[in-house]
């Protein structure tokens, strides 16, 4: 039996698809287009009338919550799991660029600059707000407010919302940045 021969990923060169739209750069003309009413139409929604615009998406986000966090939590552990699978495979070598390309900063600068980025602004804001603010207004099943129990689970979120899975997040939604990117 022949063997196949893999093919190489090629991405398309973005100009191929994206027409110069002045400061903005390079831009995909219907993304930008479409994102843009979208943001206008909610920004002009919440001038006008920002109470609607409030207890409509409170609604939303209440409903959510209530019957949707179970595949919040289920997609956290999938992007976990995705992501060290990806890391650890065969995958976890593949370049973005040319073969010919060399990095231009190291793993530990890039890592810094990603630290510094993602992480630092959150962790100075929020680093003694986040674990106090749980702590003293947590949900009812996290104790009274002030007990052991809502310290043990105000600390416990906040290792949550700063740990691995905020991670797993950036890196399942920052490959194909990197792939669109090239």
């Amino acid at each position: 039996m022949e063997k196949r021969r893999r093919k190489k990923f090629h991405p398309r060169d973005r100009l191929e698809f994206t027409r110069k739209w002045g400061i903005f750069g390079h831009l995909d003309s219907c993304v930008f287009i479409v994102s843009a009413i979208i943001c206008f139409g909610f920004i002009l929604w919440g001038a006008i009338d920002h109470e609607s615009l409030g207890d409509i998406l409170n609604g939303i986000l209440s409903a959510a919550v209530s019957n949707w966090k179970w595949m919040y939590q289920g997609g956290v552990f999938f992007f976990v799991v995705f992501g060290l699978w990806i890391a650890f495979s065969k995958y976890g070598n593949i370049k973005f660029g040319k073969d010919t390309d060399t990095p231009e900063y190291s793993n530990f600068s890039w890592f810094s600059m990603l630290f510094g980025a993602g992480m630092w602004v959150g962790l100075v804001y929020w680093s003694v707000a986040e674990p106090i603010t749980h702590y003293l207004n947590g949900p009812t099943y996290a104790g009274a407010a002030g007990s052991t129990k809502a310290a043990e689970w105000s600390m416990a979120t906040s290792y949550l919302h700063w740990g691995i899975s905020p991670w797993a997040i950036y890196v399942i939604l920052g490959i194909p940045m990197g792939l669109v990117i090239l």
